[in-house]
């Protein structure tokens, strides 16, 4: 179907037969009348059931995406070589994939709709022709991540199961699971295509599931022509194979940026959640997409969430459920797509089998511009930037419904304004204690006069003006006096922060030194912790010091303290991707992984190892570009 003919785009159709001859079979071409209506590309086709051809969709510009594009189908009875208007779709696509069902049903998927005309990783969105009613179904459930210009193929072994979306414009690898409807992220590699028609196979091989691809032609490949994806499908019937294994040294990269890690506790996986892959035309693709990583080197993908989102909060409740709090929904990879900030938060119950269990979109206006943090009893604790505190308490009723439950605390001494809620830390003590450090504030004051003001007993009242500037120290509430104090003021302000289960509060911060031979400013860090009650600090000798300190970050997980992110080699003129762990024992900071040097940045993002720490512990640790 169509194409070109004396260089023009031509509706043109043909059907090509084999013909039995005496001689030997052969191929014919047999013209059949033109797709109705104006010449377009972009549309999708596919053979029904009962023999018949329904395109799909499609545009008449001469740029890709909808700009515009149509929801028109028609219907070709080859028998009859005849055309026939089918019904319209839910909305207009172009570049979309559509798939013939077992039950006789057509699954549309993806594409450009009019939510973006041109350009971007196009849309998540997802129908259903009903060969019964003749009518489009929208489905509930959106793909993982946006995807057009791609292929659908069944996965090798699970042909009917198992439904693949790969190629086109994005670097993601999406399954569909036909008997319960539920999609699945099962891979990516590190870059998309800016080409049509990227080829792809499905392969299995020694029971685990692969995907052949065609490297595209984009910017942001590191190699061009074919390679292989492991994809994380399985384990158990129906899931394609058995799960992923990888080198728990060398890890895993996800190749989604942004991600949220969510470590995990006894028992349970951690949890990479969302984040954004490279998209083919400059752009990224925001996922919904859900991994499961297992302290032995499993990985395997679980379902989707709701909203695809990047930089997200992740907290895991006294159940075992899953709360997924804000991040990005927005921006150039969702412009248009109003039902993708409907929902600010999404809870995954913890009665039901990870590979099975469903998100529920949840109304969360009192987490909505504040920073959050967790207590040892699972609830939550929300600042916001006028300094008002509260604590979330959270219970599944017998319906198997979320029940939130708010109470005020005490206001902070000042307000600590924050433009992410990431940029201020708010922690609860196994002891009760909560600490909220960061943030910026203004320390600048003026009085405000009341009619009583000069009254003996009246209270001082200020209002806080001026430039908010960084902050030196950090609030403590005590639960046994229910109120708030404030900690000694470090040297430094700013930098970054992390905070012990005891309460002490890690400092870490860049100062300028003076410019080496090429005249450019060179860094050494500073780093002071203070003492549990926050009285004092002490500061790190210059022997103790991480080799980063600015464009990192630094966290601490399992009561241990690291720091990653990433700093210039001088020699070779390259950037090397570093994780540190600080050693309380010989009071060193210890290299557990670090990029090879020139490698491309891209190849480590989103990745994830495991290491045995000299003290026994065994954590799993995000490396590069996670929250």
């Amino acid at each position: 179907m169509g194409g070109k003919e004396n260089n023009q785009r031509t509706n043109a159709v043909e059907l090509i037969k084999l013909q039995h001859e005496p001689q030997g079979d052969t191929l014919v071409a047999v013209r059949l009348p033109d797709l109705p209506g104006a010449i377009r590309t972009g549309y999708s086709f596919v053979a029904l059931s009962d023999g018949r051809v329904m395109v799909l969709g499609g545009t008449d510009s001469q740029y890709l995406g909808c700009s515009p594009c149509t929801a028109d189908t028609y219907i070709l009875d080859t028998e009859k070589k005849s055309w026939a208007a089918g019904p319209k779709m839910t909305e207009p696509r172009a570049n979309s994939s559509a798939t013939l069902l077992p039950d006789g049903s057509v699954l549309v998927a993806g594409g450009w709709t009019p939510s973006h005309t041109w350009g971007g990783p196009g849309s998540r969105t997802v129908e259903h022709w009903d060969p019964i009613k003749n009518v489009f179904v929208k489905n509930a459930a959106f793909l993982p991540t946006a995807v057009a210009m791609h292929r659908a193929l069944w996965a090798k072994g699970e042909e009917g199961k198992q439904l693949l979306l790969a190629g086109g414009n994005s670097a993601a690898v999406q399954a569909y699971e036909v008997s319960t409807g539920i999609w699945r992220l099962v891979g990516e590699s590190n870059q998309g295509s800016e080409k049509r028609g990227v080829s792809v196979a499905s392969v299995l091989f020694q029971n685990r599931q692969y995907l052949l691809r065609e490297s595209g032609e984009s910017n942001y490949s590191s190699e061009k022509g074919w390679s292989f994806i492991p994809l994380r499908m399985g384990s158990g019937p129906g899931m394609g194979g058995v799960a992923r294994n990888f080198d728990s040294y060398s890890g895993v990269a996800l190749y989604r940026g942004g991600l949220t890690f969510l470590p995990g506790k006894n028992d349970t996986p951690g949890l990479a959640l969302g984040g954004s892959i490279h998209a083919g035309m400059n752009t990224y693709g925001i996922t919904a997409a859900v991994d499961a990583i297992w302290p032995d080197g499993r990985i395997q993908a679980l379902p989707a969430f709701n909203y695809a989102r990047t930089g997200a909060q992740a907290f895991r409740l006294s159940d075992g459920s899953i709360l997924l709090i804000g991040g990005q929904v927005n921006g150039q990879a969702n412009a248009g797509d109003i039902v993708e900030s409907a929902s600010f938060m999404e809870w995954l119950p913890g009665n039901a089998a990870p590979q099975e269990a469903r998100w529920q979109p949840l109304d969360a206006a009192w987490a909505q511009n504040k920073a959050l943090g967790q207590m040892a009893d699972g609830s939550l604790v929300a600042v916001d930037n006028s300094g008002g505190v509260s604590r979330i308490k959270f219970r599944a009723d017998a319906q198997g419904k979320l029940q939130v439950e708010t109470s005020k605390l005490p206001p902070l001494h000042q307000p600590r304004l924050f433009q992410d809620p990431t940029d201020l830390i708010v922690r609860g003590l196994p002891d009760g204690r909560i600490i909220v450090a960061g943030g910026e504030m203004q320390n600048k004051r003026l009085a405000v006069m009341h009619e009583n003001s000069m009254d003996p007993n009246a209270a001082d009242e200020y209002l806080r003006i001026g430039e908010a500037e960084p902050t030196d120290d950090y609030e403590i509430y005590e639960p046994a006096t229910g109120q708030w104090r404030q900690s000694a003021a470090s040297r430094a302000d700013g930098g970054l922060l992390a905070v012990y289960d005891d309460g002490r509060v890690a400092r870490l911060h860049a100062k300028e030194k003076e410019r080496n031979d090429q005249g450019s400013p060179q860094e050494e860090c500073e780093m002071e912790i203070s003492s549990a009650d926050g009285k004092m600090w002490s500061e790190l000798k210059a022997a103790e010091l991480p080799v980063i300190c600015s464009r990192a970050r630094m966290f601490v997980l399992q009561d241990e303290l690291f720091v990653a992110g990433s700093h210039a080699d001088g020699n070779l003129h390259t950037d090397i991707q570093t994780l540190q762990w600080f050693n309380s024992a010989t009071r060193r900071w210890e290299t557990l992984w670090q990029s090879t040097p020139q490698q491309n940045w891209r190849d480590n993002v989103g990745r994830i190892i495991i290491r045995q720490l000299a003290n026994g512990k065994r954590v799993m640790l995000p490396v590069a570009d996670i929250l």
